[in-house]
């Protein structure tokens, strides 16, 4: 809040324009199990729909974000990382701006309405020795996809001792592969989500892998200025 913004951080002031001007302009805000269930259910999607996601399971989430998502009523997914519950606000090594949920933090608000979340790997939102899931050259198929597959059950264990369940899995730094879609459809995830930007046509639940997000840019003016090559 009042910090700096950046091409990956809007503070709050700016983030409640934004859902004005969403309210404002005719957007409709839904969740991922709308959009799942509207698929399933042979349903049109409301007019000018829309879905707010929030990556990594930062803690101003909570803080900032969430009280907005209550008083619009809309709904936002909050995609977590295992390994940065090490940095919660229970004794972990984070600090200031760089604090995470904790697994207290996570089944918490999983409770909570206007949330879902989602799975955002649990120990490979890196840049090194590979760019999140990227598969490394001199790594085989077989290799990698242990790997991968080890890495999203972990989450997906732990996440169940809580009580929490999802099947959507947002890409670290939005790198994916054939392999990896392949795990994930067979680990029975119905919807992934990349940082390729642009707008999705959703004709069923094919469609529903790999969709396209707009990155709010922070250093743009408005949300209709980052939106005004789709309007």
């Amino acid at each position: 809040k009042g910090k700096k913004q950046s091409v990956y951080c809007i503070n709050q002031d700016a983030l409640r324009k934004d859902f004005q001007y969403l309210k404002d302009n005719g957007y409709n805000v839904i969740s991922c199990k709308q959009l799942k269930d509207c698929v399933d259910g042979g349903m049109y999607l409301p007019d000018k729909a829309v879905m707010l996601t929030f990556d990594d399971g930062y803690l101003n989430n909570i803080t900032y974000a969430l009280p907005l998502l209550e008083e619009f009523g809309y709904s936002g997914l909050f995609s977590v990382v295992g390994d940065y519950t090490y940095y919660d606000k229970y004794g972990g090594k984070g600090g200031g701006d760089f604090i995470y949920f904790g697994w207290k933090d996570i089944q918490e608000v999983y409770k909570n309405k206007n949330v879902e979340i989602g799975l955002h790997s649990y120990s490979l939102h890196n840049t090194r020795p590979r760019l999140g899931v990227s598969k490394l050259k001199n790594e085989s198929d077989e290799e990698y996809r242990k790997l991968f597959a080890d890495d999203t059950q972990k989450l997906v264990d732990k996440l169940d001792e809580l009580g929490v369940q999802s099947d959507i899995y947002a890409y670290p730094f939005g790198k994916y592969t054939k392999i990896s879609e392949s795990v994930l459809k067979e680990k029975g995830v119905s919807l992934t989500l990349t940082c390729n930007e642009g707008i999705n046509h959703i004709y069923g639940r094919r469609s529903l892998y790999l969709l396209k997000r707009i990155n709010r840019d922070a250093t743009k003016s408005s949300l209709r200025e980052v939106l005004k090559k789709y309007i």
